[in-house]
């Protein structure tokens, strides 16, 4: 009786460990590993998947207020060595999102070529605090991890909010960005200081609206 008690226990722990093995599990109670970069690319992502979003600006003069909607889908997911090139078009427009594993770190940029000219969207190790520079001087920091983002596509748990600062910036104020491990870019939000800046301009950004799988 005791050597199948034993027996039992021996088959549950390895399932146990089969069971926790799994990376959709292991991200499930865990979230996904902060120093794998491609581990942050909402897996059921695939060519013609459609996101759609709400470009916004607010005004002073509330007549001012402008809102747009446009559309960004997957066309293509080509699957390299240590790196994995996602091509969009946004209402048109070719932009590519690069998630490259040696230098560990997502990219947006206009054509299959990472250079100074891209915006590195997110980072390993993705954790507060982490920082890297765009552009020379545009510096950012992860804020917060595993946040919560309402948004009209819906309510996320999975996010990470980015702060984004510049020195140079004279009527800006704040900028954030926000991405979710299961829903990608929810969008991103930047307030300004209306006293000083343009036309009376308070803020602008962009929200996710909806998601549309194949």
């Amino acid at each position: 009786m005791r050597k199948m008690k034993r027996v039992l226990l021996a088959a549950t722990i390895a399932a146990a460990i089969l069971f926790l093995g799994s990376c959709t599990v292991w991200q499930m109670f865990f979230g996904p590993d902060k120093n794998s970069i491609d581990a942050w690319w909402p897996k059921d992502f695939k060519t013609g998947t459609r996101l759609s979003y709400s470009y916004h600006e607010t005004y002073t003069d509330p007549s001012d207020n402008y809102k747009e909607k446009f559309t960004v889908e997957i066309t293509d997911i080509d699957e390299r060595e240590t790196r994995t090139v996602i091509k969009t078009s946004e209402d048109g427009d070719i932009v590519y999102l690069i998630i490259d594993k040696d230098k560990r770190e997502m990219v947006r940029s206009g054509d299959t070529i990472i250079d100074d000219n891209d915006e590195v969207i997110l980072k390993t190790p993705v954790e507060e605090g982490t920082t890297w520079y765009n552009w020379t001087n545009t510096k950012y920091t992860i804020d917060q991890v595993k946040s919560s983002k309402t948004v009209e596509a819906g309510i996320f748990d999975d996010v990470v909010i980015i702060k984004v600062s510049d020195p140079d910036w004279q009527t800006i104020t704040s900028v954030y960005l926000y991405y979710s491990v299961t829903g990608g870019n929810l969008g991103w939000t930047q307030t300004y200081d209306s006293s000083v800046s343009y036309y009376g301009i308070m803020e602008n950004g962009i929200e996710l609206t909806d998601i549309d799988k194949p």
